[in-house]
C-alpha cells in the first residue's frame, strides 16, 4: 500500500462504517452495487469513501490542470468516491480480485481508465487508483489472479503461479479482461449509463497486459497506452540464457558489474554527440555503432578496460541472439546507453539484482523448461532446434501477435512507449513489434498508432534523460503535449493525434525540485534535432525530424 493511498484513506478505515458526513443517498447508491453480482463475478463490498485530499496528493485535478498543472495552491479539498471490491472466480483457486473506484457523478469525466501491474502482479496497485481518481476517471485495477508470492526478491518463487494453468491464464490475458468487464458493469450501474470511452494504461507487465487487450480483446478499450511491454516471453528468456552463455564460456569471459560505468562512459564517448548535443544521453541508439574493442586492456586488467574474451562476450550481448544456422534474429540485443540501469547488471554481468530480471530465472520461459533446469545448461544449449522447440511451447503464453487489425478497424488508438535506457526488455524489440504491427495494419497505422522512445529513460521511468512523460496517472503536467495518458485521451475523444511529447527532467529526478531540462520525444522513427544555437535544456530548441541515414 502506497503512502498516498494510506493518507487518502486512513481515516475512513476501509472496513468500517461510513463517515458521519457522508450523504446517505449517495451511500445507498454505492452500496446497491452489490446487486450487480452474477455468474463468476461477485461484488464483495461497495462503500462510499470520503476523505480530505490535498492538492499535492491530487496533483492535477481538473482545477489544477486548468491553472497550469503542478499541484494547485495546496488547499485541501474533499474527495468522495464509491469503492467497489470484486472477486471473479473463473476456476477454483484462481480467484481474481478487482477494485473499481467511482468518483462522484458531478466530478466524473465520463470515462473509464483501466490500469496495469508490474512483475508477477498478485496485488492491487492502489497508487494508480488514487491517480486516476484525481484525474476524474472511474478507475480500476486488479491483482490479476496470479496469487504470486509477496515480493520479487525470489523471482522464481514469485512466478511459480505459472505452473497452475488457470493462474497462468489469468496472468497472460484473463485477469485484465475480467477486471474490465467488472468495471464496466459497475460504471453503468452507478452512473445509470456506460462510460463514453474506455482507456487503458500499463507499463512492463502492465504493457504486456495492454498488448493482451489489443490483441485478444479488441472491444474492451478505445485507447491503450502500452509501456515497455513484456510481450516476447520466449525470446527474452532465450536471450538471457544466451547472455549467460556468452559471459560464462570461460571464467575469462565474465564481465564484472564494476566495469559497467566505464563501458557506459565509452559508449557516451563514441555516441553522445551524434545528435550534436553533449548531454550524457544518446538520442538515437540505432545510430550508435559502439565498438567495445576501444576499451581493450593494454596492460594489467582493471575496471577501466576489457580483455579480448570480455569484448567477445559484450559484442554478443549488443549483437543479439540469432539462429546459429540461419542467422534469423530471435531477439535483438541490448541497446548502447543502458549500461547504468539495474537490469544491465543482469544482462551484462549476470548478477541477481533481486527482481524478476535475474540470471538464473527466465520469466515465463521457466514454465516450459525442465523442472531441474540450471543456468549452466545454457552453456551447451542448442540455440537452433532447441530454441525453436521452446518457442513453440511458450507461444500460447506470449502476447506478441502483430495482427491488431480488429482493434484498429473499430477505431482503437494505440500509443506505445519505452525508454531507450531500459535494458529490462531491450528496446529494439519494442520498436520491432511496433514496426511489424504497423506493416500488418497497413495504411490505417498512420492514423491509429504511435511509438515514443524516450532517450535516456529507464524501465517505465527514471534514468539520465527527461523522464516525466505522464506515463503514470499521478504525473504532474496534465497537458496532452506533456502527458501520454492525456495525449491518448485527446486522441480518442477529440481526434488529435500526438506528434511529440514534451518530457521533463527534474533536478535529481525529484519532482519537488526545479525543472532541469525539457526535451521533445518524437513520434518514431523521428528524433529530436537541435537548432544549433538555443539552450539544449529547453524543448523549444528542438524539432522532430527524420533520423540521419545510418
Amino acid at each position: 500500500m502506497t503512502p498516498m493511498f494510506r493518507t487518502l484513506l486512513a481515516a475512513t478505515a476501509l472496513s468500517s462504517a461510513m463517515p458521519l458526513h457522508a450523504v446517505a443517498a449517495d451511500a445507498k447508491q454505492c452500496e446497491s452495487l452489490t446487486s450487480i453480482s452474477g455468474g463468476a463475478m461477485k461484488v464483495t463490498k461497495a462503500s462510499l469513501v470520503t476523505q480530505p485530499m490535498t492538492a499535492a496528493q491530487a496533483r492535477d485535478t481538473a482545477v489544477g490542470a486548468k491553472a497550469g498543472g503542478g499541484g494547485g495552491n495546496g488547499a485541501a479539498t474533499k474527495t468522495t468516491f464509491c469503492r467497489v471490491e470484486v472477486t471473479t472466480a473463473p476456476a477454483p483457486g484462481a480467484e481474481i480480485k478487482t477494485e473499481v473506484w467511482l468518483p462522484e457523478p458531478g466530478k466524473w469525466n465520463g470515462k473509464l481508465l483501466g490500469t496495469g501491474n508490474g512483475g508477477a502482479a498478485g496485488s492491487i496497485n492502489h497508487g494508480t487508483l488514487v491517480g486516476g481518481l484525481a484525474m476524474g476517471y472511474a478507475v480500476t485495477n486488479t491483482d490479476v489472479g496470479t496469487h504470486a508470492e509477496a515480493g520479487v526478491g525470489a523471482a522464481a518463487a514469485a512466478f511459480k503461479f505459472g505452473l497452475d494453468p488457470e493462474r497462468r491464464t489469468n496472468y497472460v490475458y484473463r485477469g485484465i479482461h475480467e477486471m474490465t468487464l467488472a468495471a464496466k458493469k459497475a460504471v453503468a450501474a452507478y452512473y445509470g449509463k456506460p462510460q463514453e470511452k474506455a482507456l487503458f494504461s500499463g507499463c512492463s507487465t502492465g504493457g504486456g497486459e495492454a498488448a493482451a487487450e489489443v490483441q485478444r480483446f479488441p472491444e474492451d478499450y478505445d485507447g491503450i497506452l502500452m509501456g515497455s511491454p513484456s510481450i516476447y516471453f520466449g525470446p527474452l528468456g532465450l536471450f538471457q540464457g544466451y547472455s549467460y552463455a556468452a559471459t560464462h564460456k570461460t571464467p575469462a569471459h565474465n564481465i564484472k558489474s564494476s566495469k559497467l560505468a566505464a563501458i557506459n562512459a565509452e559508449v557516451l564517448k563514441q555516441c553522445d554527440t551524434l545528435d550534436a548535443v553533449k548531454d550524457g544521453v544518446i538520442e538515437n541508439p540505432r545510430a550508435c555503432k559502439f565498438n567495445p574493442a576501444a576499451m581493450q586492456c593494454t596492460g594489467a586488467e582493471n575496471d577501466q578496460c576489457l580483455t579480448p574474451p570480455q569484448i567477445e562476450a559484450l559484442n554478443k550481448i549488443y549483437g543479439g541472439l540469432k539462429n546459429p544456422r540461419t542467422g534469423a534474429v530471435i531477439y535483438h540485443g541490448l541497446q548502447p546507453g543502458a549500461e547504468l540501469a539495474p537490469a544491465a547488471r543482469v544482462r551484462i554481468s549476470n548478477e541477481d539484482v533481486g527482481s524478476v530480471i535475474n540470471p538464473t530465472f527466465t520469466g515465463a520461459l521457466g514454465w516450459v523448461l525442465p523442472a531441474d533446469w540450471k543456468a549452466d545448461n545454457w552453456l551447451t544449449f542448442d540455440f537452433d532446434k532447441g530454441a525453436e522447440d521452446l518457442l513453440k511451447k511458450v507461444a500460447p503464453y506470449s502476447n506478441d501477435n502483430p495482427d491488431i487489425r480488429p482493434f484498429i478497424n473499430r477505431g482503437g488508438k494505440l500509443i506505445m512507449w519505452a525508454g531507450w535506457g531500459d535494458p529490462n526488455f531491450p528496446q529494439y524489440n519494442t520498436a520491432n513489434y511496433y514496426e511489424t504491427a504497423a506493416r500488418t495494419v497497413g495504411a490505417k497505422a498512420a492514423d491509429s498508432m504511435r511509438l515514443f522512445l524516450a532517450p535516456g529513460v529507464g524501465h517505465c521511468g527514471g534514468g539520465e534523460g527527461p523522464n516525466q512523460l505522464g506515463q503514470n496517472p499521478t504525473d504532474l503536467n496534465m497537458s496532452p503535449t506533456h502527458n501520454l495518458i492525456a495525449a491518448l485521451d485527446a486522441w480518442v475523444t477529440k481526434g488529435v493525434a500526438p506528434q511529440q511529447i514534451i518530457a521533463t527532467k527534474y533536478t535529481g529526478n525529484d519532482t519537488s525540485k526545479p525543472i532541469a531540462r525539457t526535451r521533445p520525444v518524437c513520434a518514431y522513427p523521428q528524433v529530436a534535432k537541435w537548432d544549433g544555437k538555443s539552450s539544449t535544456d529547453d524543448a523549444k530548441s528542438f524539432s522532430c525530424a527524420a533520423p540521419p541515414q545510418e
